[in-house]
C-alpha cells in the first residue's frame, strides 16, 4: 500500500510539472535577460512578468496557443506554443525611439 500512495504522489508531482511553461525572455543584442517582461495568452485571461533576471513560469489551459511578450522598451513579439516540454527562450528587440531635435537658448 506504501509503495502505491508513493507512486501516485510521485506521478502526480511529475504531471503538475509538466503542464508549467518555463522560458526566459532576453535581448536579441546582448542575450541578457529582461525583467518585468509581460507575458500573456492571447486570448486567454492567462499572464504573468518576469523576473529581475527574465525567467516567467505560466500554466496554460490547452495546447496550442500563442503567447505575446511585451515591455515598454522591446517590440512586441508573439510566438505559438505546441509543446512544453523544454525550456523557452524568446529574443526582444530593443524598441527605436526617434525624438526631435531640442536646442537650448541663454536668455
Amino acid at each position: 500500500m506504501r509503495y502505491i500512495i508513493c507512486i501516485l504522489l510521485l506521478a502526480f508531482t511529475v504531471q503538475t510539472k509538466a503542464q508549467n511553461l518555463q522560458g526566459k525572455v532576453v535581448d536579441d543584442a546582448t542575450g541578457q535577460g529582461i525583467p518585468f517582461v509581460s507575458v500573456s495568452i492571447v486570448g486567454a485571461n492567462v499572464a504573468t512578468v518576469t523576473n529581475e533576471n527574465g525567467f516567467f513560469v505560466l500554466k496554460p489551459t490547452t495546447l496550442p496557443f500563442r503567447l505575446r511578450f511585451s515591455h515598454v522598451s522591446y517590440n512586441t513579439s508573439e510566438a505559438d506554443i505546441k509543446d512544453i516540454n523544454n525550456l523557452l527562450t524568446i529574443r526582444l528587440n530593443p524598441a527605436t525611439i526617434s525624438l526631435n531635435e531640442l536646442t537650448v537658448e541663454s536668455l
